[in-house]
Parts: structure tokens; sequence; C-alpha cells
């Protein structure tokens, strides 16, 4: 240890410290007090116990200590040739009155997961894509299930999306450091996780469900026994419960039968 470190140390005043550490954990208690969950903050599944700050919950933050906040593009890149690339980091820094406090470094790019693919259908694929190379996944939705693939995103419409992103990084880096809520919080992660759309594969599988409970597996067309199978499968295809002899007996057979019969 250097000499000037044991001079800095001789002449701190313990007491001060306490008190002013007692000061900012009682200023961090009172933000909190403020913020809503999963509105100011929010923890992500999978990202640890320490939950993130979120935009309003910064902002809410700021009008509290009564700070404002410029910021400076820092270094840009805007490439609009193809699918374009674009890259900003963006300076804010946070003022009380005409004195400057602290400052906070946000960075985003295009290349980043949220805006690097999209998720498309078969119909809706770019021209010459090949379907067998790309990574897929199977969505359930009204009419049944459905394929998407995952294709490169164009960026170009989306320049002014993520310098907006980038500003409120840098946002969010100096609030966390002028009101020493690092401990509390992080902002490794930007959004709660998107909520997957609603389907009615729920609503039918429930319904199947009860339909079993409160009938027999039986064929609706000559009333013999039938597997949980086989009932599942002729409800599905069919729309009705039938055995493997009725499932290949067309339903306008039996109004031809009819219609011969007079």
């Amino acid at each position: 240890m250097c000499t000037n470190e044991l001079s800095l140390i001789e002449n701190l005043d313990v007491n001060a410290i306490n008190k002013t550490l007692q000061k900012v954990r009682s200023l961090q208690a009172t933000l909190k007090s403020i913020l809503t969950e999963n509105y100011d903050y929010g923890k992500i599944q999978g990202c640890g116990d320490k939950p993130t700050l979120l935009k309003p919950g910064a902002e809410k933050i700021l009008m509290a200590l009564g700070v404002t906040s410029c910021y400076e593009l820092v270094e840009h890149t805007e490439d609009f040739n193809g699918i374009g690339f674009f890259a900003y980091t963006v300076k804010c820094v946070l003022y009380k009155g005409e004195n400057k406090i602290t400052e906070g470094l946000g960075h985003a790019n295009s290349k980043e997961a949220k805006w690097a693919y999209e998720w498309v259908s078969e119909k809706d694929l770019p021209e010459g894509a090949e379907k067998s190379i790309l990574k897929k996944r199977v969505k359930n939705g009204q009419y049944g299930s459905y394929t998407q693939y995952r294709v490169d995103a164009d960026a170009n419409s989306k320049a002014n999306t993520i310098l907006k992103m980038a500003k409120k990084r840098a946002q969010i880096d100096a609030v966390l450091t002028v009101a020493s809520l690092s401990e509390i919080f992080t902002q490794d992660f930007d959004d709660l996780p998107p909520v997957e759309e609603p389907t009615t594969k729920p609503i039918v599988e429930s319904v199947k469900k009860e339909a079993k409970e409160k009938a027999a597996l039986v064929c609706s067309k000559c009333g013999k026994e039938i597997s949980e199978k086989v009932y599942n499968y002729s409800l599905d295809n069919l729309g009705f419960a039938a055995c493997y002899e009725c499932q290949k007996k067309p339903v306008k057979d039996e109004a031809v039968e009819e219609d011969l019969s007079f």
C-alpha cells in the first residue's frame, strides 16, 4: 500500500462515512417504496434474483430527486445497404440545477437478438430462402398449428427504435449510479419477457376432456366401445366419435342408402 493510500485512510472521518451510508440506505428504501413492481421494475425469469430497473422507474426516480438529464450521441454506425446495420452509443448526463452529478453510457445495435431476427410464416419467406436450413418453430393459432421460420430481419426500419434503446440504457445506467441503486437493481435486461399470445388449444383440450368424462368412449354410429386413442382421432378428424369400421364408411354413403330405400 502506497503512502498516499495510507494518508487517505488516516484522514477519513468514520462517523461521517457511517452517516452517509445511513442516508444512502434511507434513500434506497424511499425510492424503492415509490416504485411499482412489474411496471417500474421487475424480475426476469432465469436472470437471477436482482430485479431490473425499467424506464418508467428511472424517470420516476429522476423526478423524485429533482434531477434533469441531457443526452449526447457518442458514436454511431448507420449502414442502409441490404438489410442494414445500425449501432449507437449514447451518453446521459444528469444535472442538479447547473451542477453535473454523474453520467451513464448506453449502447444498442441491430445485431442484438431482438432485432437481428424475426419469425415469419412460409408465405412470407424471402425469395430464394431455403426452408430446410432455417430454424423453425410450431405455433398454435385459432385454426390449428402452423410453422414459422426464423430469418434475418431488415434493420432499416428499426434505426430510430435502436437509438431510443441506447438512450434508455444510458439513462438507467446514470440513474443507478446517482441513487446508489446498483445493489438493488440491474440494467442488463430491458423489458419483462413477452407474454405468449393465447391460443385455443387449452380450450379445445378442456372440451375434449370434459366430453370424455361425460360420455362413454363408444362409437356414435354403431355403439361399439372404442379406445381413447381412436376416440380422440375420430373427434379431431371427423368431428364425431367413430370406430375403425365406421371411420372407413363415408357419411354421404348413408345418405345415398337412405335415398335408395324409397
